[in-house]
């Protein structure tokens, strides 16, 4: 079985590729020097050249901040570009596999939102995002949308270096508690992700594989941006051999300076995928990344 995976070199891409078995899948990760996504005519060749039964777009424009300026780069790349790659799936009977966010909600209601939960972002991220979800809904015959929030790990930019870095610098760290949140490792979605190929492949003509379904793929539990804080404190302080003490203040939202509107209320209610992977609860996962960091101290 042919994999074309889109955006290799990302978090998510890198953390994939390192997952255990991987290896012996049939995947082809051409870098985005090579693959072009807004470009119909590279898509075509790399198509034509590996011809997928799956493809996992891991490629996005995540810079929530930077997205208020640069609207017109955002949709394109979270939600334009999608339509080639759709069709092509189409053509080619591909199995499209794409990643989508929480900031599709925010702007009505509050969380835990479902899948099914009407979608009102906030901002310009999230607007490209929800746009991009309606071009596979609208256009794919077998796509599998899966939402996740705050994701994290050892690769690349994210929040959980950002706090590692700025506690390591100052031993404290700023934090705000009022918004309501999912978070996710992107080990375990990386995890996640490669069972469900496994599960595709032994078992394609399943009803699930058919039309466009939605996953919400977080860690259990919800939490908020202090106590994350205080996570990485705790472990900095139990696993660093230093004298000063690593600790987190709680703020609010309203002394937090922003460019782009963010949502109160994020968190996303896991969907059921016991039968697939059972995702662990965010504060041992967030506890393991620490350790794991710390010990590798892993900078990229």
């Amino acid at each position: 079985m042919n994999i074309l995976l889109i955006g290799s070199s990302g978090q998510l891409g890198l953390e994939f590729l390192s997952i255990d078995g991987v290896d012996k899948l049939n995947i082809q990760s051409p870098d985005s020097t090579d693959l072009d996504i807004t470009s119909q005519a590279n898509l075509e060749y790399f198509f034509e050249m590996i011809k997928p039964d799956i493809v996992l777009n891991f490629s996005a424009y995540t810079d929530v901040e930077k997205a208020e300026s640069e609207s017109i780069k955002a949709n394109n790349i979270n939600n334009l570009s999608l339509e080639p790659i759709v069709k092509l799936c189409n053509d080619f009977n591909s199995l499209f596999i794409h990643i989508s966010t929480d900031y599709v909600f925010g702007g009505l209601g509050k969380g835990p939102y479902i899948e099914s939960s009407q979608t009102s972002p906030l901002n310009s991220y999230g607007r490209s995002k929800a746009a991009g979800e309606k071009t596979i809904i609208g256009n794919s015959k077998s796509a599998i949308i899966i939402r996740t929030a705050s994701l994290y790990g050892l690769y690349r930019r994210n929040f959980f270096k950002k706090f590692v870095s700025k506690l390591q610098k100052d031993k404290t760290i700023d934090a705000i508690s009022d918004h309501s949140i999912s978070i996710t490792y992107s080990y375990d979605l990386a995890l996640f992700i490669y069972n469900l190929i496994i599960n595709y492949i032994k078992k394609r003509t399943d009803n699930f594989y058919k039309g466009v379904n939605i996953l919400h793929i977080v860690n259990k539990g919800y939490t908020n941006w202090f106590e994350i804080g205080k996570v990485i404190a705790d472990e900095l302080n139990k696993n660093t051999i230093q004298s000063s003490i690593f600790t987190a203040n709680e703020i609010k939202s309203n002394n937090w300076v922003s460019l782009a509107s963010r949502p109160d209320d994020s968190r996303l209610k896991l969907s059921n995928i016991n039968h697939l992977f059972d995702m662990p609860h965010w504060e041992s996962s967030l506890r393991r990344a620490c350790k794991k960091f710390l010990k590798n101290n892993k900078y990229d």
